[in-house]
Formats: structure tokens, C-alpha cells, sequence
């Protein structure tokens, strides 16, 4: 961008006048006096490194080889809140130290910001940091500043040219990202449920804590298709396969279960869930959750048993009752509800009247409700020798 800069000549040395130190953590300083003579060369580069700043989308500046900063550009100048006449609105501010611009950063990056910059200017290397910058308002904003230095043909060092590109909110968006992370570590946990990201073009995966927890492998370990399959219970290898092969083609999400045999003999159910999503280049990409569902797949296996065995009980026990003309019956005094199974022991068997009959010899008020229920209107008075049957 400035090489027709430097072929307009060597550098040639020129005095600068000593004058008043420049004092920027004010930001608020009347306007200086212009420098001595300088060379034709050095204002002709000046004025271009000006006005190409000055259209640069960004906050850009640059300082002298000894690290004072002499320009800002509109942009820059407009959020540090300076005066329209500003030495540094035109490049003509001098006698700055080399960390005069220092105070205009926050107080918790000042010994970082130093020791970058007095780097660069030992070394004569880039520099690269984040750091915190008031504005007009005395609010800060995170910027990423980057100085290169321009030379002249010869190797000179004329100036250092920087760059600040406003991150503020990527950095607070990080911020809040890493208070959240610990509480979405726990839910994952308590939740047995992992997340994962998959380039069906590269191939690469990423994994949170809880899936290597899952899947019974260090974090240190690279999860690829290949070890997932490995992990993957043998009879359900194809399932998976199948699963992944129509995802890379189609590009549609999928959501199934699967069992994992781990390396312990044990076995898992989980179930994988994903959603697709296309980068800025339009290549394919999954977002997806694994959770293990062990827990349930067996609680539901032991129901599944329980009610099995009951129904087998229960044919028993009305193979049972069938055979020695033994019944049960049941009342529900709550809701005053009496099963048909009553009624049919009751037209069927003199049990249920010998219990009637005791009720009635210790004057039990519910008996003729009870008798209407079973017997309806072909109620039959009961007799003692039914009871005694």
C-alpha cells in the first residue's frame, strides 16, 4: 500500500524541534505549533499515510520510531472524543513519550499494553493484543490492535503503522460464553446428555466433556468416525453406518438410539440426535447431542418383566380359582364402586353370601346397598342355611 512511498528516495535525517510534551490521558490540548523543516519525501508520505487511514473502516493510526503516537485518523479521533483542532486529527502531534497513549486504556491492561508495545519497539517486530479503550463517554470497548512497522528501502524504520479493530461485542459474547460453560458442564452431567459437531466434509468432530465421558475415552483422544464406529455395539454398526452415510448425502438431520459396547464389556443405549447447518463456505455441518438412555432402557426392561410375571401369576391364580371354585371380590368404599367380578361370584357362589350374612347378624347398614349392587332386582332374601353352606 505504501511502496510508492519508499522509492521516492533514502530517508534523510532531519531535526525535529523540542516542544511541549504532549499530554493525551486528557484527551482535551490546545493545538501545537508545526515542527521545523522536514524533508519533501517525509511530508509527502505523511500526507499519504493520512489520507489512506482515514478511509480505512477501522481505528487506525501511527506513531514515530521511538513508539510516540503522532496521528489518529477521523474515525479514531471522533471516538476518543479530541478536539476538532487536535495535534493528533493531523498528524503534527510531537514530544509524546513512548506510552503516552497508556491512559486512554483501562487500568487492568496498562502493564500488558506496556510490555507489548516496549517489545515491539526493542524487537522492531509486529505486535498483537486485546485491550480495553475509553471513549468520549468515559465507557470502554474491546479492541484487537495490530502495529506493523514501515521501512524505508534501505531498512529504516519510518513509522508504526496500527490497526484497532472494534471486538467488543465478540469479546463480551466470549464473556458471557464462559460464565455459561460451567453451569452447561453441570446440566450435561446431571443430564447424561453430551453435544457434538461433525463437518460432513471434513470429517472432523468435536466433542463436549460428557460425550468422551460417554463414550469411555480420554479427552485427550481425536473422535472420528472410525473410533465412534469401534465404540459401536456389533449388531448395531450397520444402523449407525447407515445413519451416518444418508446424513453426508442428503443433508438431513437424523434421531435414533443405538448401543454402545465399551471396552469394560458394558453396554449403553444412547440416543444421537442432530441438526444440519451450512457454514459461510456452504459446507455441511451437523450440531448434534448424544444421551445416554441406559437408565430408562433398563427400568423399562424390568417393567416389561414385572408385568410379564404378573400376567403369568394371574392365569395361575384363575386357574387356580377355577379349578378349586374359589373366587375373589373386591369393594372400594371410597368411590363405592363394585367390580363385575362380583356380581359374577355372587351368581355363582354361596362365599360371597356367608360374608353377607355375618354382616348382617352385626347390623352392617351398607347391607342392602351391597345386595342391590350384586344381586339387582332379582334379590333374593339371604337364608341361614346359605350362610352355613
Amino acid at each position: 500500500m505504501f511502496g510508492q512511498s519508499d522509492r521516492l528516495g533514502r530517508h534523510l535525517p532531519f531535526e525535529r524541534p523540542i516542544i511541549t510534551r504532549v499530554d493525551f490521558s486528557g484527551c482535551k490540548m490546545p493545538a501545537m505549533d508545526l515542527p521545523g523543516y522536514e524533508s519533501e519525501s517525509k511530508r509527502a508520505l505523511e500526507a499519504q499515510l493520512r489520507a489512506t487511514l482515514d478511509v480505512i473502516p477501522a481505528y487506525s493510526w501511527y506513531a514515530d520510531p521511538s513508539g510516540a503516537l503522532t496521528f489518529v485518523n477521523k474515525r479514531h479521533a471522533d471516538y476518543l472524543g479530541l478536539p476538532k483542532d487536535h495535534p493528533l486529527r493531523f498528524g503534527i502531534a510531537t514530544g509524546a513519550a513512548w506510552d503516552s497513549h497508556i491512559p486512554l486504556l483501562h487500568p487492568d491492561d496498562h502493564e500488558e499494553a506496556r510490555r507489548v508495545w516496549s517489545t515491539c519497539l526493542r524487537t522492531g517486530s509486529a505486535g498483537e493484543m486485546p485491550f480495553r479503550v475509553r471513549n468520549a463517554a468515559g465507557e470502554y470497548r474491546w479492541f484487537l490492535t495490530r502495529a506493523e512497522s514501515l521501512r524505508a528501502s534501505d531498512g529504516t524504520l519510518l513509522y508504526w503503522i496500527g490497526v484497532n479493530l472494534d471486538i467488543d461485542e465478540r469479546k463480551r459474547a466470549e464473556e458471557e460464553l464462559r460464565r455459561s460453560e460451567p453451569y452447561l458442564a453441570e446440566a450435561q452431567r446431571l443430564s447424561h446428555t453430551g453435544s457434538f459437531g461433525w463437518s460432513a466434509s471434513s470429517g472432523e468432530i468435536f466433542w463436549s466433556d460428557e460425550t468422551f465421558r460417554i463414550f469411555q475415552c480420554d479427552a485427550r483422544t481425536k473422535p472420528t468416525v472410525e473410533f465412534v464406529l469401534s465404540r459401536v455395539h456389533p449388531d448395531d454398526r450397520d444402523i449407525v453406518q447407515h445413519q451416518i452415510d444418508r446424513a453426508s448425502r442428503d443433508g438431513q438431520g437424523f434421531d435414533f438410539e443405538h448401543r454402545l459396547q465399551l471396552p469394560d464389556g458394558s453396554i449403553k443405549h444412547v440416543r444421537v440426535t442432530a441438526h444440519p447447518s451450512r457454514d459461510s463456505l456452504g459446507n455441511l455441518e451437523f450440531v448434534g447431542a448424544v444421551t445416554d438412555v441406559s437408565e430408562q432402557r433398563q427400568a423399562e426392561a424390568v417393567i416389561r418383566e414385572r408385568e410379564r410375571e404378573l400376567q403369568e401369576n394371574k392365569a395361575k391364580l384363575e386357574e387356580a380359582q377355577r379349578v378349586a371354585h374359589v373366587g375373589y371380590w373386591e369393594w372400594d368404599l371410597r368411590t363405592d364402586h363394585v367390580p363385575g367380578q362380583m356380581r359374577r361370584i355372587a351368581s355363582t357362589d354361596c362365599a360371597l353370601r356367608n360374608v353377607l350374612w355375618t354382616w348382617r347378624q352385626f347390623g352392617n347398614r351398607s347391607i342392602p346397598k351391597i345386595e342391590s349392587l350384586c344381586f339387582g332386582k332379582q334379590r333374593k332374601p339371604f337364608k341361614a342355611k346359605c350362610a352355613q353352606t
